[in-house]
């Protein structure tokens, strides 16, 4: 009898200590896009340092929650994890709009030294106080103009054109101030509103643009970089806390693994992207001149008191005082 119950508490021991914890990992995009790519790697990574004992179930292209109603369910600890795109976070924390404000970031130089700033401190001050932890940033890349209508050479073109956003409300009020309807649809959406016309123009990456076959329902293509596109990997602040430390320092080693891989994969896709949408695509593609490029530049910053005002005192003070704008 001893024996017998010896060795139910060692089984039950046993169990307990080699028992799995589930990590949900949800995100909107093809599982061949660098997001996608990264989300696999992580879960590869970190299913090995661990011996399994944390467990990555990966739910790709919105096949549980589009980008904005996962961070509710984020919150509530429904999913574990996610990278949406930062826009999508401005209806519950306000300032990660700050990566919206058109041509605040000159390339990736400056987007990677922005996140290791105290801009990103009061970012996430905000975040674990909404119920979310960030744990890193990866890159997409800039975004560009594509257009069904006509070319779009200045801000002003696209007056009257139906543009399809993600949704803060600097996205929508940089398109407002060029006399455009901004319109905001999910991403699992977008290929269709486009096909069917609903939609006139919209603003996305390289890679994006290939990858969703944009170039299908969309006539031209104007290389602007005006914006920047990037997601934050964030946790539930309820699952992060039931972690051990060990857990945890396993999640962050694959996660800087992950980052690595993925930012550089990012720069080479859209690289490679833009050079197939250039030759094997219908789209006439249009490169702003330099003169030009000064001009959008120019005329955005005319309205940059209406971009800050979407943000907290706090950040609009501290990228002021970066000499960002």
């Amino acid at each position: 009898m001893y024996k017998v119950i010896s060795l139910i508490l060692f089984i039950l021991v046993y169990k307990f200590s080699y028992s799995e914890t589930i990590i949900r990992f949800s995100h909107v995009v093809s599982v061949d896009s660098p997001k996608g790519i990264a989300v696999e790697k992580f879960k590869t990574e970190l299913e090995k340092i661990s011996s399994g004992r944390l467990k990555v179930l990966i739910y790709p292209e919105g096949t549980l929650f589009d980008d904005i109603p996962v961070i509710e369910a984020l919150k509530k600890n429904i999913v574990q994890m996610a990278a949406p795109s930062f826009s999508k976070f401005s209806d519950k924390i306000r300032d990660f709009q700050v990566f919206d404000i058109p041509f605040l970031f000159n390339n990736i130089k400056d987007i990677h030294n922005f996140y290791n700033s105290k801009a990103i401190s009061i970012l996430n001050r905000e975040t674990e106080n909404f119920g979310l932890k960030i744990l890193d940033f990866w890159d997409n890349d800039f975004k560009h103009i594509t257009c069904s209508k006509r070319l779009i050479k200045k801000p002003e073109d696209l007056k009257g054109l139906k543009v399809r956003t993600m949704g803060s409300n600097i996205l929508n009020a940089q398109f407002k101030i060029v006399g455009a309807m901004p319109y905001t649809y999910p991403f699992g959406s977008l290929k269709h509103i486009l096909e069917e016309g609903l939609i006139d123009c919209q603003e996305n990456t390289f890679n994006n643009i290939y990858s969703q076959k944009l170039y299908n329902s969309q006539k031209y293509l104007t290389v602007s970089s005006h914006g920047y596109l990037g997601y934050a990997v964030v946790i539930s602040k309820k699952f992060w806390e039931s972690l051990s430390g060990e857990e945890k320092k396993l999640i962050m080693e694959a996660l800087k693994k992950t980052t690595a891989y993925e930012r550089e994969l990012a720069q080479r896709k859209n690289f490679t992207d833009f050079f197939r949408l250039s030759h094997n695509s219908n789209l006439y593609v249009y490169k702003l001149s330099e003169e030009e490029k000064v001009y959008w530049i120019t005329f955005f910053k005319r309205h940059k008191n209406l971009f800050l005002n979407y943000l907290s005192s706090e950040m609009a003070k501290e990228i002021q005082e970066m000499g960002l704008y």
